[in-house]
């Protein structure tokens, strides 16, 4: 990879961490989530509880990390259990998360010293201090990687059309978008667009942007400020019922239960 190609990647390749807490949680701590558009790291100091997927049960005890990935739906509960845990997003240029095969929770040991150190941070507002706790963030997510298998993406070679695309999607984000707006915006024909897109990504172009704008919408229902019918308006929809509607057709949930799931610790 050249110089240029390596600071692209740098640039397009981000962490953001949504919610950091340490916790101390007893038997009202039993829900269960349809998936979130972040991944969720506990780290379990103290304690113990579950985890349950459709054809998963994970036990969760103390000197270990769990790590659930985004979309993946799942129920957990525990009797007693102390964690400090992370909601983050690890994305890539084509904004789909980098993440692993759906519905499957992944779990590490983690030393005493380093569950020590993150309970500590966490009380942080120190600029080394914070810094400390992302490295030790990106440390587990690195072993994690390392171990298990990652999904692959057909992303990261896309030419520079198709990349230019891709930003046009995320900078104009609406239900409304088309194809011959794209196409409009590239001085291309609609056949043009829609065919490279498909080539290279292996997705046609609609089904892309349905999918962007219901990330976008989980993204922002996360947001405790944001109510239902700001998100649908900002998204392009005519109204929150046609928004509520469609959000539950692709997940099953509405978008206020939605809401309150992923509210959760």
């Amino acid at each position: 990879m050249n110089e240029s190609l390596l600071l692209d990647a740098l640039k397009e390749t981000d962490l953001s961490i949504s919610r950091a807490m340490h916790v101390t949680l007893d038997n009202r701590w039993n829900f269960t989530t349809a998936g979130a558009s972040f991944s969720r790291l506990y780290y379990v100091t103290k304690g113990g509880g579950f985890l349950q997927t459709a054809d998963q049960s994970v036990e969760m005890t103390a000197g270990n990390v769990y790590f659930i990935p985004a979309g993946c739906a799942f129920s957990c509960g525990c009797e007693y259990m102390e964690k400090v845990f992370f909601h983050i997003t690890v994305s890539t240029p084509e904004k789909y998360e980098l993440s692993f095969s759906p519905c499957r929770i992944y779990s590490l040991p983690c030393r005493g010293d380093k569950l020590e150190t993150l309970k500590q941070l966490m009380n942080t507002r120190e600029h080394l201090g914070v810094l400390r706790l992302r490295l030790l963030l990106l440390e587990t997510l690195t072993e994690l990687f390392d171990r298990f298998p990652l999904e692959r993406s057909e992303f990261k070679n896309a030419s520079p059309l198709v990349r230019g695309i891709l930003s046009y999607i995320e900078e104009n984000l609406s239900v409304g978008l088309t194809a011959a707006d794209i196409a409009g915006a590239f001085y291309l024909s609609e056949s043009k667009i829609r065919g490279a897109f498909r080539k290279e990504l292996d997705i046609p172009l609609g089904k892309y942007i349905d999918d962007m704008v219901f990330l976008k919408a989980r993204q922002m229902l996360s947001d405790p400020q944001a109510s239902i019918a700001q998100i649908g308006a900002t998204l392009g929809f005519c109204d929150q019922f046609y928004f509520s509607r469609r959000f539950k057709q692709k997940f099953g949930v509405t978008p206020s239960k939605y809401k309150r799931q992923n509210t959760a610790y």
